[in-house]
């Protein structure tokens, strides 16, 4: 596949620290925010590093992702998940450090933004969930965590 490219590539440049377990999302949450940069396969982890500070420099290998970089102002930041994209890592990775473009502060103000309006939301959206059964606690669980660490 195109992104096995990529890796190959990133792991000639940089010495990179891959998550070789599952972790919680407290315990992600503090290694993103000891990064000084992340390149993120995942979505999800590229939203975390953001609301942690990090600059991110996402691999766009779904267009979901691409949209969440233009829309939080990263767009120049992507990766493509080839080869090409590879031999990118070093100048976007320079690039999100530069000092001077402050990424992982514009970030994470960014991410504060939204986590004021999900707030804000949050009774509309508990107006409309069912109540909590089997089905629905998990999900209901998650979210709490995740808003337990925008606290």
């Amino acid at each position: 596949m195109a992104y096995q490219g990529l890796a190959r590539g990133m792991t000639e440049i940089l010495y990179p620290r891959a998550m070789d377990r599952p972790i919680r999302p407290d315990e992600a949450f503090r290694l993103l925010r000891g990064a000084r940069v992340v390149v993120a396969m995942r979505l999800h982890v590229a939203i975390l590093a953001s609301m942690a500070g990090t600059a991110v420099v996402p691999i766009g290998y779904s267009p979901k992702v691409s949209a969440w970089a233009r829309e939080t102002g990263i767009g120049e930041f992507v990766l493509t998940p080839d080869l090409d994209g590879a031999r990118r890592v070093p100048e976007l990775v320079a690039a999100a450090l530069d000092p001077v473009r402050d990424l992982g502060s514009k970030l994470s103000a960014t991410a504060a933004e939204n986590h004021a309006r999900i707030r804000e939301s949050l009774p509309e959206l508990r107006s409309r969930l069912p109540a909590a059964g089997k089905r629905s606690a998990r999900p209901l669980a998650r979210l709490r965590a995740c808003f337990r660490l925008l606290r």
